[in-house]
């Protein structure tokens, strides 16, 4: 039986992975998810934003989403992608951690993002993710949002108009 090529692999299966392929498959075109199973957003209390799903928790929302690709034939495999190589100029081999290799004409990354702290001895990090100020115990330390700079320094800045709020905990 000859491996399967798709048209499309999908790397990341999280919302944004999710509907790229949802759309993708839609449009008649053969998709493969490939996903870790490590979304950034996994233990949020809820996400919002999402028509008809305010205040989702991040599991139903990949299960909903899961559930109509597979409606649409998109295939899903668990797994991290290590390498993508297109040698012969029409198909990307795309390498998985386990050896599997998945054949594909186009690659589209939905790659979540993972925060990195950085080694301090006798400090221990935390961030919380606040959607609005309506949380009464956001009040506790103030408005401080966390930012990511174009060079990958994290800056932290007042900013008393930003739409997503952060707060950085530092523990000694």
């Amino acid at each position: 039986m000859p491996k399967k090529k798709y048209d499309v692999v999908v790397v990341g299966g999280g919302p944004a992975g999710l509907c790229a392929s949802l759309w993708l498959a839609r449009y008649l075109h053969e998709v493969v998810v490939i996903d870790s199973g490590d979304p950034r957003n996994w233990e949020t209390r809820g996400i919002n934003g999402f028509l008809g799903h305010q205040g989702i928790r991040s599991p139903e929302l990949r299960k909903i989403g899961r559930a109509e690709c597979a409606e649409y034939g998109v295939d899903f495999v668990s797994g991290i992608v290590d390498t993508a190589l297109n040698e012969t100029g029409e198909l990307f081999a795309v390498q998985l951690r386990d050896g599997t290799e998945i054949d594909s004409r186009r690659i589209l990354l939905a790659i979540g993002i993972k925060d990195v702290w950085p080694a301090i001895p006798g400090l221990s990090y935390g961030v919380q993710y606040k959607d609005s100020l309506a949380d009464p115990d956001w009040q506790l330390l103030g408005p401080v949002s966390l930012a990511q700079s174009t060079n990958g320094v994290a800056t932290n800045a007042m900013l008393p108009t930003v739409q997503r709020f952060f707060r950085l905990f530092v523990v000694p």
